[in-house]
């Protein structure tokens, strides 16, 4: 039996928030609109660029007359600032060597555009530890749909039979998960717009060095679908 663990990017390996305020706010103002704080950004992030802009827009009862053109705005300025700011968050590089090191298969699956995904983890020197990654737009469905996180996998071609665990921090990872049959892990520090005790996930981590033994059992405890 072949054990894979998918993670999320945007809130659960990288605090990326900053660049993404900074790109929207360049977005907002342009059409006139109050630029938002950082902590607004992070309840708004996790379903992809289109949805950050029409959530926004919606925040501030202003209607959407061209959401691809906005869109396509956001992501010009994001293209010019998506490195600047947005760090690994604490003890991750050192969790994902353990993790490759113990003989967990890794695989990325992200809401974000793939080319910002791999140009992220270029960046950040963490790309060699996954298999397989993927982007909201490298297939015709995403996060939450479960296919999303199969097709993953797939890429692979090196699987049959797995048990799989998703760490992510937002009701789209948890909902993935839910409908894929895997436990989820949540971590609290990433961008959630509700309170992640709401949602029944496995468990709920605040540092990274504590991820390993919390994999190792749900590995052992877990009953997983055959």
């Amino acid at each position: 039996m072949t054990k894979i663990i998918a993670f999320d990017l945007d809130g659960t390996l990288v605090d990326s928030a900053p660049d993404i305020t900074f790109a929207l706010n360049k977005v907002l103002v342009k059409n006139k609109l109050k630029s938002v704080s950082n902590k607004e950004v992070k309840s708004l992030i996790g379903n992809g660029a289109k949805a950050l802009i029409i959530d926004s827009f919606n925040k501030q009862n202003t209607e959407i007359k061209d959401i691809n053109k906005l869109t396509e705005m956001f992501l010009f300025e994001y293209k010019k600032c998506f490195k600047n700011k947005t760090k690994l968050y604490k003890n991750v590089d050192r969790t994902l060597q353990f993790l490759r090191n113990n003989n967990y298969n890794m695989i990325l699956v992200s809401n974000k555009p793939e080319y910002y995904v791999k140009k992220l983890l270029d960046h950040l020197n963490i790309n060699h530890y996954f298999l397989s990654v993927s982007g909201g737009d490298t297939f015709p469905f995403r996060k939450p749909n479960p296919e999303h996180l199969f097709s993953t996998i797939n890429t692979t071609k090196k699987f049959n039979s797995i048990q799989g665990i998703f760490v992510g921090d937002s009701k789209f990872d948890f909902m993935c998960a839910q409908n894929a049959n895997w436990p989820c892990i949540l971590f609290s520090q990433g961008y959630s717009d509700i309170n992640i005790k709401q949602l029944d996930c496995y468990e709920i981590f605040d540092d990274y060095k504590d991820l390993p033994s919390m994999i190792n059992q749900i590995f052992e405890n877990y009953k997983f679908h055959s």
